[in-house]
């Protein structure tokens, strides 16, 4: 499967944005996510052309479904060691590797009881993030991100 079909295939599940390496093409992709697989071809030719490449995004929250630990082992922060040390093995989840050595583990969302984005939330450069209502994160097939398991 090609990246186009694999983004299709994922926009079965969930709503998705075109981004630019992991950054959001298109304002006010909160409301304009989308699963409609003529709307996201539309966005893979356009930005193609524009860009030379596309990435997409999964946006979180109450519209997926899900939430997003967001897991940074760069720039000082050591997220995995604070994540087991603050609260243990990961339960098992699906997973996805990032292009910088990070991971982001994919829960449920459960809309009573609601989840905020944050940064650092284990502390000043912890290292781990949370992903919730207008947040996102890049996703496979987006270059160089691998995922392990169905969502």
């Amino acid at each position: 499967m090609n990246k186009l079909e694999q983004a299709l295939s994922l926009a079965e599940i969930v709503p998705l944005i075109p981004l630019h390496g992991k950054d959001a093409i298109i304002k006010g992709w909160p409301e304009k996510c989308s699963q409609d697989p003529e709307v996201i071809k539309k966005w893979t030719a356009d930005f193609k052309q524009k860009y030379g490449s596309i990435n997409y995004g999964m946006v979180c929250g109450e519209r997926s479904g899900i939430w997003v630990l967001d897991v940074d082992d760069k720039d000082g922060k050591e997220g995995s060691v604070n994540l087991l040390s603050a609260f243990g093995e990961m339960p098992s989840t699906v997973s996805q590797s990032t292009p910088s050595g990070g991971k982001h583990y994919l829960f449920h969302y459960d809309a009573s009881k609601p989840i905020k984005n944050g940064t650092d939330v284990l502390g000043k450069k912890s290292g781990v993030d949370v992903r919730s209502n207008r947040g996102y994160i890049a996703i496979a097939p987006s270059d160089n991100y691998t995922i392990s398991g169905d969502i």
